[in-house]
């Protein structure tokens, strides 16, 4: 078994990753017979299917894009066998990938519960069944829970049709789990990017409660809002499209020390027009 030497926090690039454990290049699962280690990698952002966190336990999916995923099939069969066996000799470690070719290194992982199996939509209406399989990261408190921030790279999104953003919020929507938080250095609720972004590209830089224009522009040039959850994601709100309105940072502020109910009510019903919007325009 090789010798992993490596801090948790550190970043690797995909072909170093590689290289250090003896890895396939490609897949979120990649099984090293020399070193027999199973290297797992989630992906935060910009994924219409994540895995679901609750705290440090992590809710990973298993292997296989397309129809339904087999217990039996590849490296699924290896993380299976994992959990029933006393005497664990492969070693699971976990990296995030948090950017196109950046890899955040999580240490070990291990099973705590039996995998089982779920349904999960993949289009408007079809449905795939999905292995789940429960694991606990050892050290996730010592990694900033920036990494974990739904920051929007808004020249990428830019370059995608509408309508493909929309499915892709609807299909996540469809899949939403409300109890999708990690415990990095401070606790951290899951967001989705492209419901960040429909909701700042529908406001055309105006704070959709004071009315007022974006007070600064971004570093791309872009109106500067934040994206506000009408109702907390800490008291149990969304993180629908449904649930999120535009607002200044001088709102935004406001709505996280005052949250008047009248304003709170102005945004649903802004909210639900936005949503309303997206989804008879892009017919879902």
């Amino acid at each position: 078994m090789c010798n992993v030497n490596l801090k948790i926090g550190d970043f690797l690039s995909n072909s170093e990753l590689s290289k250090k454990f003896t890895v396939s290049t490609e897949g979120g699962m990649r099984f090293s017979t020399e070193n027999n280690i199973l290297v797992l990698i989630t992906k935060i952002h910009d994924n219409p299917y994540p895995d679901r966190w609750e705290g440090n336990k992590l809710y990973y999916i298993g292997m296989g894009r397309k129809g339904d995923q087999s217990i039996d099939f590849q490296s699924n069969k290896k993380l299976n066998s994992i959990y029933y066996t006393e005497k664990i000799t492969t070693k699971l470690v976990l990296f995030i990938n948090t950017d196109q070719n950046k890899y955040l290194y999580c240490g070990e992982v291990k099973t705590i519960g039996r995998p089982y199996f779920k349904y999960q939509y993949f289009t408007k209406n079809e449905k795939r069944k999905i292995i789940i399989f429960p694991l606990i990261v050892k050290n996730l408190t010592s990694i900033s829970s920036q990494f974990f921030d739904s920051t929007i790279n808004i020249k990428s999104y830019k370059n995608k049709k509408e309508d493909t953003l929309i499915k892709n919020i609807d299909t996540y929507q469809k899949n939403y789990d409300n109890k999708n938080y990690v415990n990095a250095k401070e606790k951290k609720y899951y967001r989705n990017p492209y419901i960040a972004y429909i909701s700042k590209k529908y406001a055309k830089g105006i704070c959709q409660l004071c009315q007022k224009a974006a007070p600064f522009q971004d570093k791309d040039g872009n109106p500067y809002l934040e994206s506000h959850h009408i109702e907390w994601l800490s008291r149990g709100g969304k993180d629908r499209l449904d649930n999120v309105i535009a607002l200044c940072p001088n709102c935004h502020k406001k709505m996280h020390i005052i949250d008047d109910k009248k304003d709170v009510k102005l945004l649903q019903q802004k909210s639900l027009e936005m949503y309303k919007h997206y989804f008879s325009i892009n017919n879902i």
